[in-house]
């Protein structure tokens, strides 16, 4: 990924729907692991290892060429899936 820095991190604790947290960075630190999770170098969030079902994954700033790409795709699907208008 041509060295992106993630805008944030998507985080799912067993049994819970997935999370998003605000983050640039993630590591493991510390006896339990616990993951800790930090912007511009300050803590904004710390979880143990253990209470997450997978490991978090970093959510990357679209490109504007993936934002067009994106916005096509949509706008193609909008038309596909249209209905003409059922006559009685």
């Amino acid at each position: 990924m041509d060295n992106l820095t993630p805008i944030a991190f998507e985080i799912q604790r067993i049994g819970q729907k997935t999370k998003r947290i605000s983050a640039d960075a993630a590591q493991t630190e510390g006896t339990p692991a616990k993951y800790v999770f930090r912007r511009k170098g300050k803590v904004v969030f710390d979880i143990f290892v253990q209470a997450l079902e997978r490991e978090p994954k970093p959510m990357y700033p679209q490109t504007p060429k993936a934002k067009a790409a994106w916005k096509a795709f949509v706008q193609k699907q909008g038309a596909v899936n249209r209905v003409p208008h059922l006559e009685r």
